[in-house]
């Protein structure tokens, strides 16, 4: 089978220790604990869950290649060395660190070890993820937790990325992770990259931005819709996709990418899990510069308005509120062009999605201020001031 690296270099294996005790006793504790030498691709295993999950291991050796926060809770990717791999292709060989709410004191490049304890957690996702979505593998170096990270040395050459040309179609084997195949399942293909470094070549988006998500095929692969996307099918749920997450993530939900959108290639990220998809996580303004547009254009409703009838519509206006961090005056006066010009400004418009005043914040269920930022918008799209606009709230 061929390696996860273009140029794979046969060399020995990165090492470190395992301490085999339970996860509640510290190893200092411990008279006389049984080790093992092992490297991040013996913490990855070969299937879905780490072999050394709740294990303690010390002195793990990588290489820094990506840091990033969620919520206040530290993270950063650490890679096997080349010349240290493994050369098996289902075996990742780069990893996730925790350090919890305290950033650590490294840098992309930096050559480390790392000491803690090996975890199966759900980063990324709903309030109910532990249940609903597949875990990464991560090491929990928190210092008061007793994990430690030393620097050996830094600036050194990241690890080259692994290329991804084309991902399975068929999502994964239905028989509770029995069944392991990188080749044949695509959610097996990217747990083999977990936490890797990797790259794209051109790409196309199958669908719009979304909560700062886009998900995007090979450009080679058919359209299946006038615009560029796939279609769902019975026997075909179209595992081939590439999503990628992109930072800054609040930023990311303003850049506008429609169905057809081109993205040229290289493009390199990191592989990451999240809402129930594995995803590779970019730099925002890296995906900037590889935008193309597409021809995918608007389409305005085909109703034509008429003073003897009533026209109605539905909006979904995806978690708007008056709070400017999460919905930006872009995405305001973007509702609000929809409205005018693509709904051709409906007498009643039923809308969903609309959050109280302060969006995410902890206020009151007071609404009254997104509604009226969106009359100001609307009224900003229309060129007009003397709109008699009624807001009706059910409750």
């Amino acid at each position: 089978m061929k390696s996860k690296f273009l140029t794979p270099i046969f060399s020995a294996v990165a090492t470190a220790t395992v301490i085999l005790i339970p996860q509640s006793v510290h190893a200092e504790t411990t008279s006389a604990p049984s080790t093992k030498t092992v490297s991040i691709h013996d913490i990855q295993g070969t299937g879905h869950y780490s072999p050394l999950n709740n294990k303690k291991v010390q002195d793990v050796e990588g290489i820094v290649t990506y840091q990033y926060d969620i919520r206040g809770q530290h993270y950063f990717h650490m890679q096997t060395p080349d010349k240290k791999t493994d050369n098996n292709p289902n075996t990742s060989e780069g990893i996730i660190v925790y350090t919890g709410n305290k950033k650590a004191d490294v840098k992309v490049g930096d050559a480390i070890k790392v000491t803690g304890t090996v975890n199966e957690y759900a980063i990324d996702g709903y309030d109910d993820k532990a249940k609903t979505d597949l875990p990464v593998t991560e090491i929990n170096a928190r210092d008061d937790q007793g994990g430690k990270i030393s620097i050996e040395s830094s600036n050194q050459p990241l690890p080259k990325p692994y290329v991804i040309k084309h991902v399975p179609e068929a999502i994964s084997s239905n028989d509770n992770f029995k069944t392991f195949n990188r080749n044949r399942y695509a959610i097996d293909y990217w747990e083999s990259l977990e936490g890797m470094r990797v790259q794209t070549g051109n790409v196309r988006s199958v669908g719009p931005q979304e909560h700062g998500d886009l998900f995007t095929v090979p450009e080679d692969i058919p359209a299946e819709t006038k615009n560029g996307g796939l279609l769902l099918k019975q026997n075909d749920t179209n595992g081939e996709r590439i999503p990628f997450k992109m930072y800054d993530n609040n930023k990311a939900r303003d850049f506008n990418v429609v169905t057809g959108d081109h993205f040229k290639g290289p493009i390199t990220g990191y592989v990451n899990y999240g809402f129930q998809n594995y995803k590779i996580n970019v730099d925002l303004e890296d995906m900037k510069k590889t935008y193309q547009k597409g021809q995918t254009q608007p389409q305005p409703t085909s109703i034509t308005p008429e003073k003897q009838k009533l026209t109605m519509a539905s909006y979904n206006l995806e978690n708007f509120s008056n709070d400017v961090k999460s919905s930006s005056d872009d995405k305001a006066q973007k509702l609000a062009n929809g409205i005018v010009k693509n709904m051709k400004q409906p007498d009643i418009i039923g809308v969903t999605e609309v959050q109280d005043n302060d969006g995410p914040g902890n206020g009151g269920p007071q609404g009254d201020q997104s509604y009226e930022r969106l009359i100001r918008a609307i009224k900003t799209a229309a060129g007009v001031q003397n709109i008699n606009i009624l807001i009706l709230t059910l409750k």
